[in-house]
C-alpha cells in the first residue's frame, strides 16, 4: 500500500503502472498491426502483423530459372510456368518477345508459360549462336550456359509434342490440343465476317484454351485489326474462338486459321489490301449504292438482310444515334514498344473482353440491340494522351536514373519539363505545331500490313429499309445520278422555275459564311414546300426529282414511322430532322395532313401534335417537301413556316401525252443493245388515245408495254 500526495492510498502495482504511463505519440516510428477476430472470446483483438512475403528470402535464387507447377485445391493439374532467376537470360527474352503483348518482362524476376518458349525455339537458337559467332573477347560466356541450358530444357521437355506436332504440320493438319503451337502472338489469322460473309484478316494478340461448364473446351484467340470510328483511324478489338473438336482437322478447314495456311494466300493479300485502300477512302460521310447483304447486331447473334439501294455510310452518325450499339472501340495505338516520354511500355492489351461478330465473336446475354444498353470498357491512356494533360497543366510522374544509377520519381509539370517532353515528341514525329497531337494511324502512311488488316464493313444506314446496319466494303458502288429526273417533271415550266431557284438558294447559302438567322440564332433557316393535289399528278416525283438534281439523299417519312403519340413524335422527328440536316438530305414527309390539321379547343392530342410539329419545324435548316390532299384543312400557324405551296392540278391532255411518251422511250430504250437506234413502240395516233385515256402518272408506270390499238375509244 502506498499513499498519494492528497494522503489517499493506493495500491503498490497501480502505482508502478502509472510511473510507466504511455505518453501519446512519443515514439518516433510507426507499427504494422492485423485486426484478428478471436474464436474463444467472440471479438477482434490486434497483433503483431507478419513480415511481408515479398521481403522473404528467395530460396531458389541460385537457379538459372524454375519450372513451377501450380495446382487447385484439389491437387488437379493447372499450368506450368517458367520463373527466370537470370539477368543475362531475361534481356535476351526481353529482345526476342519484346512484341508479344500479354505478358511482362519488365519486373526483376518476370514468369512465362514454358509452351511460349517452345513456341520461339528457334528465335532462342538463333540468339545463342549468333553469341557463339562473337570474337572470344566479345562473348558473354555466362548467357551461353545460361541460352544452352534453356533450349535444352525446352527440347527434352517438349520431344513428345515435336513428334506429335511436326507431322500434323507436313499434312497441314491439326488437333485441339496443340492449337497453341499453330496460333503464335502476332499471327495474321484469316476468317470471315459473321455477318457478310467476306474474307477477312486479323493479327492475333494472345492464344489461349479455356473452359466453362455451359460451353466445355474452347480455345479464345485475343486479336486486333484496324477500325474507324469517324474521327480516328486505329485499333479494335476482336475476340474469335474455336470449338473443341475431335481428332486431327485440316488447318484451313478451320473457322480461323493463319493467313499462311490458305491455299490462294498472294491472292487474298492482294484482294485485301485493295480492300483496305477502299476503307480508307470511305473515311468520313458518303453518299453510296449499295448492292448485297448488310447485317446489324441483336442479342444472340446478327440479322441479316439483303439491301440494293442507296445508303449513307456515316460511322460517326451511326456511333452518335446508337449510342448503345455493341462494337470494338477504336484506340490509338502506338507503332513503337516505347512511349513518348523514353519510358518503357508494358502495359497489356485494353478491352481483352471486348467483342466484334463480324470478327466471329462469341455471343453471350449482353444487350446488342440497336438503341439498348452496351457498357465498353474504357480505353486506358496512352503515352501521347499523358504528355496531353501535362500540357494542360495537370502534374505527372516520370523517373529518371539518378547519378548514383537508382530510379528517382520526378513529376512533370514545369515549363522546362513540358517543353522539353514536347520537343522530344516532335523530333519523333509524334506532335504536330497546328494540330496538336496528331493521330496515331495516318491513311497516306499505313503499310500493307495494316491496310490488310482494316475493317471488311462500314457503319452507315440504308433508306430504302430505313435501317442502320453494317455494309461490307467490297459491295458499296458509287451512284448513278438521273440528271433528267427533274426535267423530266410534267409541270409548268413557272413552277419548276421557282422550285429549281429555291433550292439552288438554299444548298448555296449553307456553305456561305454571310448566312441570315432569324432573332434567335438557328430559326428560320430551312426551306419548307408544301405540295399539295390529287394522288398521281407527280408531288412526291417533285422531291425525288430535286434529290437527283441536286445529288443529295432522299429521306422518305411517312407518318406511321413518327407516330401519334406527342412523346414518340418529338424524339422521332427531332432524330428525322437531326440526321437529314446532317446529311443535307432532301427530307420528304408524305401525307402530311395529320400533323398540320386545324387545332381545335376539343382535341387537346392533335393541339398536341401540331404544336410539336410547329416547334421543331421552326429549328429545323434543311429542306422539307410536305404532301397532303387536303391543304385546305392546314392550320394558319402553319402559313408563316411555308416558304412555297404549290398546287397540282389534274393531268390534262397534253401533259399525259408527255408522260406516255417518256415512259415508252424509256421501254424502247431498255429494249435495244448499246448503239441500236431504239424503235417505236405507238404511233403518233395511238398516243394520242393513250392521252385521251382517265390515268394519273402513277397508273401510267404499270404499262410496261403497248396496248393494242384496238382497245382504244
Amino acid at each position: 500500500m502506498g499513499m498519494k500526495s492528497d494522503g489517499s492510498m493506493v495500491n503498490g502495482d497501480v502505482a508502478d503502472n502509472e510511473k510507466k504511463a504511455r505518453v501519446r505519440a512519443s515514439k518516433m516510428e510507426f507499427k504494422r498491426l492485423d485486426e484478428v477476430y478471436n474464436k474463444a472470446i467472440h471479438d477482434f483483438y490486434l497483433a503483431e502483423s507478419s513480415s511481408s512475403p515479398s521481403a522473404k528470402d528467395d530460396k531458389w535464387e541460385e537457379y538459372i530459372f524454375v519450372v513451377r507447377r501450380r495446382f487447385d485445391y484439389q491437387n488437379k493439374f493447372l499450368k506450368s510456368y517458367v520463373d527466370i532467376k537470370s539477368v543475362d537470360l531475361r534481356d535476351v527474352l526481353r529482345e526476342v518477345l519484346k512484341d508479344v503483348s500479354g505478358i511482362g518482362l519488365r519486373e526483376d524476376k518476370p514468369t512465362i508459360e514454358p509452351s511460349l518458349l517452345f513456341n520461339y525455339l528457334p528465335q532462342l537458337e538463333s540468339e545463342l549462336i549468333k553469341e557463339r559467332n562473337r570474337t572470344e573477347k566479345e562473348q558473354n560466356k555466362t548467357l551461353i550456359q545460361h541460352l544452352t541450358i534453356l533450349t535444352k530444357y525446352i527440347e527434352s521437355d517438349y520431344a513428345p509434342i515435336v513428334k506429335r506436332l511436326y507431322p500434323l504440320l507436313q499434312h497441314q493438319e491439326i488437333t485441339f490440343d496443340l492449337l497453341w503451337a499453330l496460333f503464335l502472338p502476332n499471327t495474321l489469322v484469316h476468317t470471315t465476317c459473321a455477318g457478310s460473309n467476306e474474307s477477312r484478316c486479323l493479327k492475333l494478340d494472345w492464344g489461349e484454351q479455356k473452359e466453362s461448364l455451359e460451353r466445355g473446351k474452347f480455345f479464345q484467340l485475343d486479336c486486333h485489326y484496324i477500325d474507324y470510328d469517324g474521327k480516328t483511324f486505329g485499333k479494335a478489338n476482336a475476340v474469335l474462338e474455336i470449338e473443341e473438336f475431335r481428332g486431327a482437322r485440316r488447318i484451313d478447314s478451320l473457322g480461323v486459321f493463319p493467313l499462311a495456311y490458305h491455299d490462294e494466300e498472294e491472292k487474298i493479300r492482294e484482294k485485301l489490301i485493295e480492300r483496305g485502300r477502299k476503307f480508307l477512302s470511305l473515311k468520313g460521310m458518303h453518299y453510296k449504292f449499295y448492292k448485297g447483304l448488310a447485317f446489324f447486331k441483336r442479342k444472340k447473334g446478327v440479322v441479316r438482310l439483303n439491301v440494293h439501294g442507296r445508303v449513307m455510310i456515316d460511322p460517326i452518325t451511326f456511333r452518335r444515334i446508337n449510342p448503345n450499339y455493341r462494337m470494338s472501340p477504336v484506340k490509338e495505338t502506338l507503332h513503337s514498344s516505347t512511349n513518348s516520354l523514353g519510358n518503357d511500355d508494358d502495359s497489356e492489351n485494353e478491352n481483352d473482353d471486348d467483342e466484334d461478330y463480324c470478327g466471329g465473336g462469341r455471343d453471350d446475354d449482353e444487350e446488342a440491340e440497336i438503341n439498348t444498353s452496351n457498357n465498353n470498357a474504357k480505353p486506358k491512356p496512352n503515352p501521347e494522351a499523358v504528355l496531353k494533360r501535362a500540357l494542360l497543366g495537370k502534374p505527372q510522374r516520370s523517373y529518371i536514373t539518378g547519378p548514383d544509377g537508382k530510379l528517382n520519381l520526378k513529376l512533370l509539370g514545369g515549363v522546362a519539363d513540358l517543353a522539353a517532353a514536347k520537343k522530344k515528341l516532335q523530333e519523333n514525329g509524334k506532335v504536330n505545331e497546328k494540330q496538336g497531337l496528331k493521330e496515331d494511324l495516318i491513311p497516306e502512311e499505313m503499310t500493307e500490313e495494316e491496310l490488310l488488316l482494316c475493317s471488311p464493313i462500314v457503319l452507315g444506314f440504308s433508306f430504302g429499309d430505313k435501317l442502320w446496319a453494317e455494309f461490307a466494303v467490297d459491295r458499296i458502288m458509287e451512284i448513278e445520278f438521273n440528271n433528267d429526273a427533274f426535267e423530266s417533271l410534267v409541270l409548268p415550266e413557272a413552277q419548276k422555275t421557282i422550285v429549281r431557284a429555291l433550292v439552288e438558294s438554299h444548298a448555296g447559302n449553307k456553305d456561305s459564311k454571310v448566312t441570315f438567322d432569324d432573332v434567335i440564332k438557328g430559326k428560320g433557316k430551312g426551306l419548307v414546300a408544301v405540295l399539295h393535289g390529287r394522288p398521281g399528278v407527280g408531288k412526291t416525283l417533285t422531291a425525288e426529282g430535286i434529290s437527283e438534281f441536286l445529288k443529295r439523299p432522299l429521306y422518305m417519312v411517312g407518318a406511321g414511322e413518327l407516330g401519334t403519340d406527342p412523346r414518340t413524335l418529338e424524339t422521332q422527328l427531332s432524330r428525322i430532322l437531326d440526321i437529314a440536316h446532317v446529311w443535307g438530305a432532301v427530307l420528304l414527309l408524305d401525307e402530311a395532313d395529320v400533323f398540320l390539321e386545324r387545332r381545335s379547343v376539343h382535341d387537346l392530342h392533335r393541339n398536341a401534335l401540331v404544336s410539336v410539329f410547329l416547334r421543331l419545324l421552326e429549328y429545323f435548316q434543311g429542306i422539307l417537301f410536305l404532301t397532303t390532299n387536303r391543304v385546305e384543312t392546314f392550320d394558319e400557324a402553319f402559313q408563316s413556316r411555308i416558304h412555297i405551296a404549290l398546287r397540282y392540278n389534274d393531268l390534262d391532255k397534253k401533259a399525259k401525252r408527255v408522260i406516255w411518251k417518256t415512259f415508252l422511250e424509256m421501254v424502247a430504250k431498255g429494249e435495244c443493245l448499246p448503239g441500236d437506234t431504239p424503235r417505236q413502240i405507238v404511233s403518233k395516233e395511238e398516243l394520242e388515245g393513250l392521252a385521251r385515256r382517265q390515268l394519273n402518272g402513277r397508273q401510267v408506270t404499270i404499262f410496261d408495254k403497248p396496248i393494242p390499238s384496238t382497245e382504244f375509244p
